[in-house]
């Protein structure tokens, strides 16, 4: 039986959220659609990237003249991502190929607006050809994208792996463990989040914070233990941490549609967010600005109470229904039928 083709192009080979959001969609053996991707990046050294970037053209190239792809699903966020994946959509293009254009990159507005709003103009017209299809993680980005996006752009969530519910016959807040997710980045948060622990423990709640993308070494003072820098982490290890901590934490400036937030109330853990991944959590809550560490600390002691933590874990489970893999992959496959 003949099936359609769809390749995704993007960092399939690289660390966060937009290679797992790759390998979610490509890895669907339920799709009448065959899929599969083509890696446009390596996180090793300048000509491992330039050697990467190169073998994506040929290897769309070589589909084309072949007649072995029906539409291209192009991952992007904003900088040299964009500069690397405009060469494929012109390539889409010229050949007349059905393209998606998934932007993944919470902070694309400002990317547009760069130059006095030369890269906005850039963008503007990659994206207003009859071949492409402009794809956003949330609704609020039609708004501030407005300028730059076709209106007829498509909102679609990222997906989660599957839900995964705890049992809670046994819980104890006693003791709590805290998660934040997050690459090495100052927008992250990891000092606030260092901010909050303090403030936790100086009024003697017995709390630790686990934190990814930041080493040991570079904690200063990592309070007799209580805070621990784990680097980056597998994603078997992000699974461990998930199912074994009480709360996520993600005072992030700037989110896209954090896979860190997805996963964790796909697994029952309730998360404490900024502004930024208010649309993503969906839950007013738990939504925090970042103006005070101890707020963050007085509502960590707070959902504390048995209780309340029960209900709030029954809020983040009505929300995590949006993020279901079989019904996002679903969806995917209606927008490649639609556009074919």
């Amino acid at each position: 039986m003949f099936m359609t083709r769809v390749v995704h192009f993007g960092p399939i080979e690289s660390k966060g959220g937009m290679s797992a959001v790759m390998n979610i969609l490509s890895d669907d053996i339920n799709s009448k659609w065959k899929k599969s991707v083509i890696s446009t990046h390596s996180e090793r050294d300048f000509i491992s990237k330039i050697i990467s970037w190169h073998k994506a053209k040929k290897a769309l190239l070589y589909l084309i003249k072949n007649d072995e792809i029906d539409v291209a699903h192009i991952h992007v966020t904003h900088s040299l991502s964009w500069h690397r994946k405009a060469t494929i959509m012109k390539i889409c293009s010229r050949n007349k190929i059905p393209h998606i254009v998934h932007i993944h990159s919470g902070k694309f507005d400002i990317f547009c607006s760069k130059y006095f709003g030369l890269m906005g103009r850039v963008v503007k017209k990659s994206l207003n050809n009859k071949f492409a299809t402009c794809a956003v993680l949330e609704d609020r980005w039609l708004k501030d994208l407005e300028y730059w996006i076709p209106q007829n752009s498509i909102v679609i969530n990222n997906p989660s792996k599957g839900n995964n519910n705890k049992k809670f016959d046994n819980l104890n807040l006693e003791k709590i463990t805290i998660l934040l997710l997050a690459r090495d980045s100052a927008i992250k948060g990891h000092r606030f989040a260092i901010e909050i622990i303090e403030s936790l423990i100086s009024r003697n709640v017995d709390a630790r914070l686990m934190m990814t993308g930041i080493l040991q070494k570079e904690i200063k003072n990592d309070l007799n233990g209580k805070i621990m820098g784990l680097g980056w982490v597998s994603n078997e290890k992000v699974e461990h941490l998930i199912k074994n901590s009480d709360f996520l934490l993600l005072p992030s400036e700037f989110e896209g549609s954090s896979m860190s937030i997805i996963e964790a109330i796909s697994n029952d853990l309730p998360c404490l967010v900024s502004p930024a991944s208010f649309e993503t959590l969906g839950v007013p809550e738990l939504v925090l600005t970042l103006d005070s560490p101890v707020e963050w600390a007085d509502k960590i002691i707070l959902l504390s109470d048995n209780e309340r933590y029960m209900q709030i874990i029954s809020k983040i489970r009505k929300q995590s229904e949006r993020f279901s893999k079989e019904e996002i992959n679903d969806k995917w496959d209606k927008i490649y039928d639609m556009i074919k």
